[in-house]
């Protein structure tokens, strides 16, 4: 990571939150368009700008994109003060927890603005653990987002009125089913026992010349006596 990197805040923020807890689809899609943007801009003016691909990344977010998201999410971290350290704070709290409880305040209190979602919040680990999660949510189709114009505030409302737990419960229960589906048949095939291998005896080695000539050499001499006898 180069010092132009470091001496952005976002930056850091953006480092963090890869780190912090893999989100399967975009952890992996963030860190992607960073090293592509990066050779697109050696200096970038901010993070946003830097990280937003020329399309639109292949992960299903409804009318907001993960990017409108992160950008907001930026905004909010950058309102609790700068972006320090935060290696040294423990948080083990899973992530369909946090999801759990942002379902349940969303089906209770009714929609929201995305802001209102991070208000009164311990710490910034646990923001991050909670936007994660509203990633996830989206992205199962639990909770829908939209923004009604650029630059205005991002809404939250539950898609589902089935219990939070349950319903983030059975879609962990999906997402495995489909990864299960996914799985190439050579791994299945790795998972059968192993076919027994049968020894089959060496053929019996054909007779030499030599021994074949030694063979018929006294039946010729024996040919050729008894003719001269006559």
């Amino acid at each position: 990571m180069g010092a132009e990197d470091l001496a952005d805040p976002r930056a850091e923020l953006i480092r963090q939150l890869l780190e912090y807890k893999k989100f399967k689809d975009a952890a992996n899609l963030l860190e992607a368009a960073a090293d592509q943007q990066k050779e697109r801009f050696p200096r970038p003016d901010s993070i946003i700008e830097r990280l937003k691909p020329e399309a639109e990344p292949e992960i299903d977010i409804e009318q907001v994109s993960v990017w409108d998201l992160l950008e907001a999410f930026g905004v909010i971290m950058k309102a609790t003060g700068a972006v320090g350290d935060i290696s040294h704070i423990k948080d083990d709290t899973p992530i369909d927890l946090y999801q759990i409880e942002i379902l349940h305040r969303l089906q209770t209190d009714g929609p929201m603005t995305f802001e209102r979602l991070f208000e009164s919040k311990p710490n910034r680990v646990v923001m991050l653990g909670l936007f994660l999660a509203l990633l996830e949510l989206i992205r199962e189709r639990l909770v829908w987002a939209k923004q009604p114009k650029p630059l205005a505030s991002i809404y939250l409302k539950a898609l589902t009125e089935e219990p939070a737990e349950q319903a983030v419960q059975n879609a962990m229960l999906a997402t495995a089913a489909e990864s299960e589906a996914a799985q190439p048949s050579q791994a299945r095939e790795r998972q059968k026992p192993p076919i027994p291998i049968t020894e089959v005896p060496p053929k019996s080695e054909p007779s030499s010349s030599l021994e074949e000539y030694e063979k018929i050499e006294p039946a010729e001499k024996n040919k050729q006596s008894h003719e001269q006898d006559f």
